[in-house]
């Protein structure tokens, strides 16, 4: 009985890999069936023979959806057997000694070994990206994460986007699971360029930039240093990304009060020729970011979209409290255009946030 119901499931996965196909009848019952502990079993069993020998790279795609949808809920830490089973047969072999479907160890043993196998392959780069991004939600379900610290590493070498997806994964190993990984934030400071805010995953990364500063524990020259780049960075930043980045700095403020020292300094640079700041060095420890001020963050008092100017203001009286971010970090200039467009329709005084207020004409932003 249970050899027929191990087909059953490795027949499904045939389809699907066979098809290609993400959608329809079949994904919907795989979706279903990995919820059960006995069907996640037969089904990482028949991938993990063959991932290694017979799906090619055509067939990447499809592979890497089934590996997304392996249900691994079930599989808790401090949980050691698994009883959540789909066939009644699965019961009855676990009657007694506890039969391996059955075992927590050995579903994540499956599962660790399923994931490497696959990621010993030559991935295109949109796939190597979503691997990227989904590893930080399924790394906790490996028999050793750190398993994964050559491959994130690696990742992170090659530059660009790649570098940036694959700062996530590294974090929760150094953060959660005491990966040696030397000069970590000397990395993220390297990643901090104009470019950033015109990137398609520049949300993801200000979400993780704000997460790895979270910590109260990081040294304030350090800390002064991201506060320091960040705000030069904002001189030519885009509308959209300043009213996110802005109280972003003020949590980064809030976090660590001896970096206020950047806001209040007395007898402060007033411009890039006499700042102490050096945005070259590539150790953000020796930048001398702490000598300096943040009056590029004042500069953007002339800014022409007034919303801007209003956060820029918020500086002169820094709170205690953490500004909550999760809607500014998606924000679209479309956004902010549709709200100005509406001021005009309510007869409010009209300043879009991508041109200067001696370029506007009202009549020509309503024939949008």
């Amino acid at each position: 009985m249970a050899d027929a119901q191990r087909c059953e499931i490795e027949e499904l996965v045939k389809r699907l890999v066979g098809a290609g196909n993400v959608a329809g009848a079949d994904m919907t019952k795989f979706k279903k069936r990995m919820k059960y502990d006995d069907c996640r079993y037969y089904a990482m069993k028949f991938m993990l023979v063959n991932v290694k020998k017979n799906w090619k790279k055509e067939k990447q795609p499809i592979v890497l959806n089934l590996l997304k949808n392996l249900d691994m809920t079930n599989c808790k830490d401090g949980v050691a057997q698994l009883t959540k089973f789909h066939f009644a047969s699965s019961s009855a072999i676990t009657t007694g000694k506890p039969a391996k479907l059955s075992l927590v160890s050995e579903h994540k043993r499956l599962y660790t070994f399923i994931w490497l196998e696959f990621l010993k392959a030559e991935l295109p780069a949109q796939i190597h990206k979503e691997v990227l991004s989904h590893l930080p939600n399924v790394m906790k379900f490996f028999t050793s994460p750190l398993q994964l610290s050559d491959y994130l590493t690696e990742s992170y070498n090659q530059g660009g986007v790649i570098s940036l997806l694959a700062l996530n994964g590294l974090f929760i190993l150094v953060n959660s699971y005491n990966l040696d990984y030397p000069n970590f934030y000397d990395k993220v400071y390297a990643l901090l360029h104009p470019q950033i805010f015109h990137l398609k995953y520049k949300a993801r990364f200000l979400y993780l930039l704000d997460l790895f500063l979270s910590s109260t524990h990081l040294s304030a020259h350090l800390v002064a240093a991201f506060i320091k780049k960040m705000a030069r960075l904002l001189l030519t930043a885009p509308p959209e990304s300043l009213l996110c980045a802005l109280p972003m700095i003020r949590n980064w403020l809030a976090r660590h009060p001896a970096c206020h020292v950047l806001v209040h300094r007395p007898g402060n640079a007033t411009e890039m020729a006499s700042d102490p700041y050096d945005s070259n060095e590539a150790d953000p420890m020796k930048s001398k970011a702490m000598e300096s001020s943040l009056w590029e963050i004042k500069y953007l008092l002339n800014h022409h979209y007034h919303e801007v100017v209003k956060e820029v203001m918020k500086f002169d009286n820094l709170s205690a409290h953490e500004q909550d971010l999760s809607d500014l970090f998606e924000l679209k200039i479309e956004e902010l255009v549709t709200k100005e467009l509406t001021k005009v329709d309510k007869g409010i005084a009209f300043n879009p946030p991508g041109l200067p207020q001696s370029c506007v004409s009202t009549e020509l932003w309503q024939l949008f």
